[in-house]
């Protein structure tokens, strides 16, 4: 997709270009479908394109900010590597492993998911051709399309081509999303890791207790790595914020007009089965949004515990004061935000579900 750090200027480019203009194609039919049907004050055919429209938006952002921010995440890369290298050194490395691992594997859940729902929402419309087939009627069973949108030709006789190029949208429109939050994922549980680290090395540096020497870089190395984990935190918040604020805006919107839609289409079973398809996309993607922001909430709360139940009282008053000053800066837990409006958890993830079943509602009834 162009975001690997290594890769040539000359490539990057070209990628990031393709990736863009396969979104856009497909935003210009959805656009000038909403134009039109809000001429005609056709309300139901805006709650078929709006879901289309934040989605492609929100695939443009993810993109677009990882782009601009792309040497903010080399320098994180570097970091991470050099972090690797010194913890696999002094034998902590399974420390960093455990929690990483946890990242990459609901990383690769999290893909797993979308990229079900993506290959059931794109072969449903292909029924009716399928059916004609293996079970042909008198008559040729009716094409739905994927996307209802204004391309400008018959849909009926470029139903190919129309679907070819809206199959292809979708696959891009995934692949940018479960390629950037998966690796979204791994960097903020290396982060949550490297509280876990500090944790691990506060406790085993407190067991030497008082005859511990004074120049001893033990806790030196504990106040390196919470300082480390806390400067990378917050490099992560400051790369994301604004992205996910409007991510988390497309999104409520989506799920609105999806869930609208979905009560439009309910007395047809394939096309009602599609709809859910995407609405359950997008609620899980909000729900990845989330997860790992209130993972890095739990784990660098974690901390505070890890330096209680050590053996603090055992150590010099030197040790013990800067115990106390790490204590005092793990009570304000590190959370992602969105535009510092909104924090990335799960109980405002449910709070933002709730709220997208009241606008629904409020829609339902402007629709009667």
């Amino acid at each position: 997709m162009g975001q690997y750090p290594y890769q040539t200027e000359r490539s990057q480019k070209i990628n990031v270009t393709v990736m863009v203009s396969t979104v856009v194609s497909l935003l210009i039919p959805a656009l000038l479908e909403t134009y039109s049907s809000m001429r005609e004050h056709d309300l139901d055919t805006v709650m078929e394109c709006v879901p289309v429209i934040v989605t492609a938006l929100v695939a443009l952002i993810k993109i677009l900010n990882h782009n601009i921010n792309r040497k903010k995440f080399e320098n994180m890369f570097d970091r991470m590597t050099e972090q690797w290298d010194i913890s696999e050194i002094n034998g902590e490395l399974h420390i960093l492993n455990e929690i990483t691992e946890q990242g990459s594997r609901m990383g690769s859940l999290y893909r797993s998911s979308l990229w079900g729902f993506l290959v059931l929402f794109v072969s449903l419309p292909l029924c009716s051709p399928f059916l004609d087939i293996i079970a042909p009627l008198n008559e040729t069973r009716a094409k739905l399309p994927l996307f209802k949108l204004n391309y400008i030709v018959d849909m009926d006789d470029h139903f190919y081509i129309v679907h070819l190029h809206s199959a292809w949208w979708s696959f891009v429109i995934v692949l940018i999303i479960t390629t950037i939050d998966s690796l979204y994922m791994v960097i903020i549980h290396y982060s949550c890791g490297l509280f876990v680290l500090c944790g691990y090395q506060v406790k085993k540096a407190a067991e030497v207790g008082r005859a511990i020497d004074i120049k001893d870089n033990r806790f030196k190395s504990c106040v390196i790595i919470h300082y480390e984990a806390i400067s990378f935190y917050e490099y992560m918040d400051e790369s994301t914020r604004t992205s996910y604020l409007f991510q988390v805006l497309f999104n409520m919107i989506g799920i609105t007009s999806t869930a609208v839609q979905a009560v439009m289409y309910i007395d047809q079973p394939r096309e009602s089965l599609k709809v859910i398809m995407f609405l359950l996309g997008q609620q899980f993607h909000l729900y990845a949004l989330s997860v790992p922001g209130q993972v890095m909430i739990d784990r660098s709360s974690e901390l505070i515990n890890d330096i209680y139940v050590s053996k603090w009282h055992e150590i010099p008053l030197k040790f013990e004061k800067t115990l106390h000053i790490m204590q005092i800066r793990c009570s304000k837990p590190c959370k992602l935000s969105a535009g510092g409006l909104y924090e990335m958890n799960i109980e405002n993830f449910g709070a933002i579900v709730k709220t997208c079943m009241s606008y629904f509602t409020i829609l339902l009834s402007l629709r009667e």
